[in-house]
């Protein structure tokens, strides 16, 4: 038997054990009252599973004859549904417990026996994996040799591979890396038995390739998550929290400043930091700041001690802030005790190794990666404690195996190493500094090695997959199989809205538009948000509107998706993207916000919308803006990228020198030397790009523009779905009705403010630009944009002049069923290709 049939034959089996474990559970769950959506999503797995079976034996000879088993199966399937249809539940359950199951063994039995001649002399193919890079380049090379001369020993060949190295149409990794003596080579492999995943990611930081080898392949890990998170699930949860440090997670400086005065001794770290960097001690004493970190320290004033905090940026950087607890040996030196526990070859908990950690006097920190020592455990503590030695190892290895057990509660055995950091203060208490998912093994890589490989091998062996099914509440994501809601399943195909987590009456608007439209195309449509999908179930909760309301049900993944969330490109929302690659979508856009600029010099190269496009320069000095308003003595500065009008300034040279800026409405006088200081530091803060000023007034006054938005058709031509005045009700700044603007009529509003005849010109621009503009934008991106949104300035003449293209996500406002009459056939049609 080769390797790939090999692997597949080891699937088989892992497929078996699982129908197998949710055939107990579906019986578990039906002698408990489980709600019936819940037992038929399990039902939908274990048939999804034997269709699996039945591919793989009618595509291999030797295995033809085993459809028979399946046959069977799917026949008592059926008799347990009519059984659930009539209410009979004690004899569906009898149906489970004692024909389907005992079937499912025998096939099981049948299989082994037939591949366990194949599977002796094969050899092990763990595979080690870091999703972004691969291993080798980012692990240390200690760890990384340990791991190659462990798997040496025990007979199995070791990999490094990371997500770009994998094959899913082959079912091979491209190019791993393999050590051979002192050279690192590239190999190509099968899918190994195993993954050995160095450094666990959060569930939904997991791409979609990571989330498709868990299904496939046992992985050995989870993610714990940050310093914050595993003792945040202990108090949740009602486990042992007397260790706990009082603790606080900081966001804003206001949270710091609190816990400061509350605890007046503080340590503060980042939450995902690693090796004892920047990591603080603070202690206020009186109107001052003592800051030391590691061996540094220096006396702060409030305003300087607030402008380090600054320098922290909390909030892209999340920090917590724990109570100092003075743990001190008699020389007065900072210490804890590291114990590290791994899951071993029989997958139960198992001490590696436990040390003291020892550091400077000089220093707040025992972290042997800054200078620390470290010795053995009793000799240390005989010398700290006496004849109390022995009794407090006992203690910390009662309180780090109680930890590691209620570790395995909350998050389903699926963790298989942490590092635990136990301190001693001077009253003998004990309190747990840190618990790590990935602990540092400086001095003992190898003994790490050797048992994350043999419980590598002992998952394989048994066909274990661990799922992060604990993270589904902590992350707020939905979980189909932890939910009593109704299971839909459509006739038609079906359209799915993806929203923000956050949606407002327009989104709801929107949507309803989109039933309504769909409806005539015969397709149906939901619609739901990031967090309604359940990744691994490949479910979703959905927004199904029934009798005029919004009902949740459980859907498939859709047929297309209108995106209205528009964050492809995100690094947070990349796996979401990947995840629905194979799923016909409006917009492939990357990106969030596009370059004003970008757009702007790509219009000025095509060389024929010089009529429309205002003068623009880019501002990365005051002497730009300078250039500009010497020339037309009143300009627009503006962020290069942002909406919403933020940021906008009108400015204007007046008689004497100084300079009239108006921002959110409001009029400020600047000198030459105060507009000079506002550029540069406006400049440090982001690109900025300035305009000439286009006056675009009603006839009352109130600054105005046209929003003209357009989308592609049923045959993928771009058609104008609105064109819609925005009215300002302060000077200058058309503001957007979100809020507070104004909307008006198209029509009737040109007609008031122009008269007929300028009415005509401005149409006949507006359509004839607008179309051929966003043709020629398409060309700017290489992938398929559907939607546009261009805000056209029109002065007292009747001229129009681009002032921004939006290729992000238009705002709809009052238009709803206008869009969804266009984007429905739309979305149609490329479900249709």
């Amino acid at each position: 038997m080769d390797d790939k049939h090999n692997g597949e034959s080891k699937q088989i089996i892992n497929i078996l054990d699982t129908v197998i474990e949710l055939i107990d559970v579906t019986i578990r769950e039906g002698e408990s009252g489980k709600p019936l959506p819940s037992l038929l999503i399990n039902l939908e797995s274990i048939v999804h599973g034997l269709s699996h079976l039945t591919k793989f034996f009618n595509s291999n000879q030797s295995f033809q004859d085993a459809t028979s088993f399946i046959d069977v199966i799917n026949n008592n399937i059926l008799l347990f549904v009519k059984c659930v249809e009539a209410q009979k539940y004690i004899e569906s359950r009898s149906i489970f417990q004692f024909k389907i199951k005992p079937k499912i063994n025998e096939l099981k039995n049948e299989i082994n026996m037939r591949i366990s001649e194949d599977l002796k002399d094969k050899t092990k193919l763990v595979g080690v994996y870091i999703d972004r890079e691969n291993p080798i380049k980012v692990a240390n090379m200690n760890r990384i040799r340990a791991i190659h001369e462990e798997g040496k020993k025990l007979g199995v060949t070791v990999t490094y591979f990371s997500a770009e190295n994998v094959d899913f149409e082959q079912e091979k990794i491209i190019g791993g890396k393999v050590l051979e003596g002192n050279k690192i080579l590239n190999r190509d492999f099968h899918f190994p038995d195993v993954i050995y995943n160095l450094y666990p990611v959060e569930y939904f930081n997991q791409s979609y390739i990571e989330r498709e080898l868990r299904r496939r392949i046992p992985f050995t890990s989870v993610s714990v998550g940050g310093k914050y998170t595993l003792p945040e699930k202990f108090v949740k949860g009602g486990k042992t929290t007397q260790y706990f440090i009082p603790f606080k997670v900081i966001i804003n400086k206001s949270d710091l400043y609190n816990f400061i005065d509350m605890k007046q001794k503080v340590v503060l770290k980042p939450i995902k930091g690693n090796q004892g960097e920047r990591v603080y001690y603070i202690e206020k004493k009186r109107d001052k700041y003592i800051l030391k970190e590691h061996k540094k320290s220096k006396i702060y004033t409030y305003v300087d001690f607030d402008t380090f905090i600054d320098s922290l940026n909390l909030k892209d950087n999340i920090f917590i802030s724990q109570e100092f607890i003075p743990c001190y040996t008699k020389q007065k030196e900072p210490f804890d005790i590291r114990a590290h526990y791994q899951k071993n070859k029989n997958g139960e908990w198992e001490l590696t190794k436990i040390y003291p950690r020892i550091g400077n006097k000089d220093s707040i920190l025992s972290n042997i990666s800054k200078g620390g020592r470290t010795g053995d455990l009793i000799d240390f503590l005989k010398s700290e404690y006496g004849a109390d030695a022995k009794r407090i190892e006992q203690d910390l290895l009662q309180i780090a195996e109680k930890m590691t057990l209620e570790t395995d509660e909350l998050y389903g055995h699926a963790v298989d190493e942490l590092g635990l950091d136990i301190a001693i203060d001077e009253n003998k208490r004990y309190w747990i500094f840190e618990i790590n998912g990935a602990p540092g093994a400086k001095f003992h890589e190898g003994l790490r090695a050797k048992k994350a490989l043999e419980y590598a091998l002992y998952l394989d062996n048994n066909g274990i997959f661990y799922q992060e099914k604990n993270n589904f509440s902590s992350m707020n994501l939905f979980n189909a199989k932890q939910t009593s809601l109704e299971i839909y399943n459509s006739s038609e195909k079906m359209v799915g809205l993806m929203f923000r987590n956050h949606l407002d009456e327009s989104d709801i608007a929107l949507a309803r538009a989109c039933v309504y439209v769909a409806k005539y195309e015969g397709l149906e449509v939901f619609y739901f948000s990031p967090k309604d999908i359940d990744f691994n179930n490949k479910k979703i909760r959905g927004k199904i509107l029934e009798n005029r309301k919004w009902v949740e049900k459980i859907v498939n993944y859709p047929d297309g998706i209108y995106d209205r969330l528009r964050g492809k490109g995100l690094a947070y929302l990349d796996n979401l993207y990947m995840e629905f690659s194979e799923i016909p979508i409006t917009n492939e856009l990357y990106g969030d916000s596009e370059s004003k600029l970008k757009i702007y010099e790509f219009i000025e190269a095509q060389n024929i919308f010089d009529k429309i496009l205002i003068p623009f320069k880019s501002v990365t000095d005051p002497s730009d803006i300078h250039e500009l308003i010497d020339k037309y003595n009143k300009i627009v500065l503006k962020p290069e990228i942002g909406s919403f009008a933020i940021g906008v300034q009108i400015i204007e040279k007046v008689k004497g020198g100084g300079y009239d800026i108006v921002e959110d409405g409001r009029l400020k006088k600047y000198t030459p030397k105060e507009l000079n200081k506002m550029i540069s530091e406006r400049v440090a803060k982001g690109p900025l790009i300035s305009q000439k000023f286009i006056k675009t007034e009603t006839i009352e006054g109130y600054p105005f523009d046209i929003r003209v938005h357009l989308m592609k058709n049923i045959n993928h031509e771009w058609v104008i779905v609105m064109k819609q005045p925005r009215i300002g009700f302060n000077p200058y700044v058309i503001t957007v009705a979100k809020n507070g603007g104004y909307l008006g009529k198209y029509n009737g509003f040109l007609e008031r403010n122009f008269g007929t005849k300028i009415t005509k010109k401005i149409e006949k621009q507006i359509n004839y630009f607008t179309i051929k503009l966003v043709n020629s934008l398409e060309k700017m991106y290489q992938e398929n944009i559907n939607e546009v949104a261009l805000d056209i300035a029109v002065n007292r003449k009747g001229d129009i002049f681009l002032i921004e293209a939006n290729m992000n996500r238009p705002g709809i406002n009052y238009y709803e069923f206008e869009v969804a009459e266009t984007v429905i056939p739309y979305i149609k049609s490329k479900m249709s290709k």
